[in-house]
């Protein structure tokens, strides 16, 4: 019966199995608001491998649908000549994936650092330009390893990629197979369309771009990791033509003075545009320095320290319909060999605080807020978690008719229940 299926159909089963719903992948860190993603889940990749064997009635549409969305972790002149190789699907491409991302399982991490053989994962950046070259469809990339990264490209050579609007520069397991920054801004210069960008790990961010001249996109979204310490300090030059176009910007941890200072001046600069911002680096009161009051379209805003709240102007956000707790924190220790290690979350009296100002009169503080959320990494142990001020910040949204989002809030009560029945010692 399957084989009878007509073409179409069979298509569009390809079709759905490749859509995703941002709301299913969504998880906090560190590139996955839903502006920014792009591609499909590589689940559905592998799945769609499945459906081209099925039959061989089903084996072109599948296989069409897939070569849509390419993923390739061999990416080798011969492994793109052989995956493009039939039926003009070169002009098919419209996502490309290079390479496996950063896995968050720390076991799996530290193999992946010791395999030598990761080097066939990688493609280098003069490969990259000829595929793209040869591909004109292509919208989406994402890289996560380079081959010999830092060599000589002749960048002038390429007329630039119009089509594509979202870039990926994933984080790698290896270090040694990140990106350069002079190569990075030579990249981005030919990507004159980009709407999304989204980078996590660069190397050598302490050479000298003064002699590259600035992007001519005006990109809408903006994500950096800047965990791993890559001390980018390049955000002026970076959105040199964004000021009035990037809606999300969204900052997770920044390690510098000078890489903090870079994103500040830069913040001056785009906020009026702003609708939502993650600011993820643990020092709120910068936010104070004449920001907040140029952010007068923010309607969402994620935050990972509470500690000024009540002296900050934050609450004074005309616009502002959805605030966010983050909680990405995790101790460099665990406890035991091999656990996750455990969330620092929020200290009971800075939770406090915040209900205390949502007690107060809506016009006064956050007066068009609808939801209040408290979201955490999938991966790490909650221990200790306050849980009544949890309870009172809770109440408060009810009294207030604020939606009061945190999924793990059974978790946090059954933590609570099992450390308050311990009995105490004599």
């Amino acid at each position: 019966m399957m084989e009878r299926l007509p073409y179409d159909i069979v298509y569009r089963i390809s079709e759905e199995i490749a859509s995703y719903t941002p709301d299913e992948r969504r998880e906090l860190f560190p590139f996955n608001h839903p502006s920014l993603l792009h591609d499909a889940a590589q689940e559905a990749q592998f799945d769609l491998r499945a459906c081209a064997l099925v039959c061989r009635s089903w084996s072109m549409p599948a296989s069409t649908v897939n070569v849509r969305y390419l993923y390739l972790r061999r990416a080798t002149p011969e492994t793109l000549a052989s995956a493009l190789s039939r039926d003009d699907r070169h002009l098919l491409v419209q996502s490309l994936q290079i390479g496996r991302e950063l896995c968050c399982d720390r076991t799996a991490s530290a193999q992946d650092a010791g395999d030598t053989s990761r080097t066939s994962f990688t493609i280098s950046v003069t490969t990259l330009l000829d595929m793209l070259a040869r591909c004109p469809n292509v919208r989406h990339l994402a890289i996560h390893e380079w081959l010999n990264p830092g060599a000589l490209v002749d960048y002038p050579a390429y007329a630039g990629f119009s089509n594509i609007t979202t870039f990926h520069l994933g984080q790698s397991s290896n270090r040694r197979r990140t990106l350069d920054l002079r190569s990075f801004c030579h990249l981005l210069r030919l990507l004159p369309s980009l709407k999304r960008l989204a980078f996590g790990d660069l190397c050598k961010t302490d050479e000298s771009i003064a002699d590259i001249p600035s992007p001519t996109f005006a990109i809408e979204s903006l994500a950096v990791s800047d965990a791993r310490g890559i001390y980018f300090a390049s955000y002026e030059w970076l959105l040199a033509q964004s000021t009035h176009s990037l809606r999300t910007f969204w900052v997770y941890r920044v390690i510098g003075e000078y890489a903090l200072a870079s994103v500040i001046a830069s913040l001056k600069f785009v906020a009026p545009s702003l609708r939502t911002l993650y600011y993820l680096t643990g020092r709120l009161t910068n936010l104070d320095d004449g920001i907040l009051d140029r952010c007068t379209q923010l309607q969402e805003l994620c935050i990972d320290d509470l500690t000024i709240i009540p002296t900050s102007t934050i609450h004074t956000l005309r616009s502002l319909q959805k605030l966010i707790l983050g909680v990405p924190s995790c101790s460099a220790d665990p406890a035991e060999e091999g656990a996750l290690p455990p969330l620092h979350f929020f200290h009971g009296f800075e939770l406090e605080k915040l209900t205390y100002l949502l007690l107060r009169p809506r016009e006064e503080v956050f007066p068009k807020l609808e939801v209040v959320a408290i979201e955490t990494t999938r991966h790490g142990s909650m221990f200790y978690p306050p849980l009544l001020e949890l309870k009172a910040l809770r109440a408060a949204c009810d009294a207030r008719g604020v939606v009061f989002d945190f999924p793990r809030m059974q978790e946090a009560e059954d933590n609570y229940v099992v450390i308050s029945s311990v009995p105490c010692p004599n």
